[in-house]
């Protein structure tokens, strides 16, 4: 019985894992489209002043923070409403 909990759980762990890799794999792609979309300046300084979308990683951490409840500018204004003030409705569809 052991063997088979053994075995279990490291299926478990070995889908889990997988499961991380592609979570990550979609952040590395999203934070290549919006670092390649948003780095040429929005004509939002709240976000070009920060540099949220200057680089893949800050890009990145941006992704991060959007999917993890916090996606905010520095000044305290959601960035997906200051993105939706300069792309407008395609955006917010494609957000």
């Amino acid at each position: 019985e052991l063997s088979l909990m053994a075995k279990g759980l490291i299926g478990g762990l070995i889908t889990l894992s997988w499961a991380v890799v592609l979570l990550l794999l979609c952040f590395y792609v999203l934070a290549i489209f919006a670092a390649t979309s948003f780095s040429n300046g929005t004509g939002n300084p709240s976000i070009d002043s920060d540099g949220i979308f200057a680089t893949v990683p800050e890009a990145l951490f941006t992704a991060f923070r959007c999917f993890t409840d916090d996606c905010n500018a520095a000044d305290g204004r959601p960035i997906t409403l200051l993105l939706r003030k300069v792309y407008g409705w395609p955006f917010i569809l494609s957000y």
